[in-house]
């Protein structure tokens, strides 16, 4: 599968909310109650992306598209958000039709080059506790679970997040052998 990254532009946010929901019920489901995942609102998430994208100090985001301009997934890293000494990707999504693809790998290694280029040496990420397909992507990836642990609200259930950090280096940073 062929796909290029760019940058979030403005004129994304409508496909880019859209498949960010669509995302979140692929990568969530069985994890997260489904009647929460069944309500996430379109209107909710382009608002968030508006926000997000207005706020110069809000980090990187990058999409991954195919040919078609057909948005395939997405990344977004920046300063942490407890400890800006620290750099953090917040999310990365793909597609599940296009898992296997190396879209998730290369959009790993751009946050990591943007957040090496930003100075930062150390990173972490936040994993919801059952997400073993997240948790597994990211100990390929070199990331160590801190021990430390945090409780989120989704909804009206109590979901438990376990944090991850690595060192920032490029040159060890795995990537498929494709299409950056």
């Amino acid at each position: 599968m062929n796909f290029s990254l760019r940058k979030v532009l403005l004129e994304d946010i409508n496909e880019l909310s859209s498949m960010h929901i669509q995302a979140w019920k692929d990568a969530y489901q069985n994890i997260i109650d489904q009647e929460y995942l069944n309500n996430l609102k379109l209107q909710d998430k382009i608002s968030t992306w508006q926000k997000v994208l207005s706020n110069e100090k809000s980090g990187y985001n990058l999409l991954a598209c195919n040919d078609k301009n057909k948005i395939l997934g997405f990344a977004s890293a920046g300063a942490h958000r407890d400890d800006p000494s620290f750099g953090e990707i917040f999310a990365i999504y793909v597609r599940a039709n296009s898992y296997g693809h190396g879209i998730g790998q290369s959009l790993w290694k751009n946050m990591n080059i943007y957040l090496k280029e930003n100075n930062f040496t150390h990173a972490k990420l936040w994993v919801l506790e059952n997400n073993k397909k997240a948790i597994d992507f990211y100990t390929k990836n070199k990331c160590t679970f801190t021990n430390e642990k945090k409780k989120i609200m989704l909804g009206n259930k109590e979901y438990a997040e376990l944090s991850f950090v690595w060192k920032v280096e490029i040159e060890n940073i795995h990537c498929a052998d494709n299409k950056l």
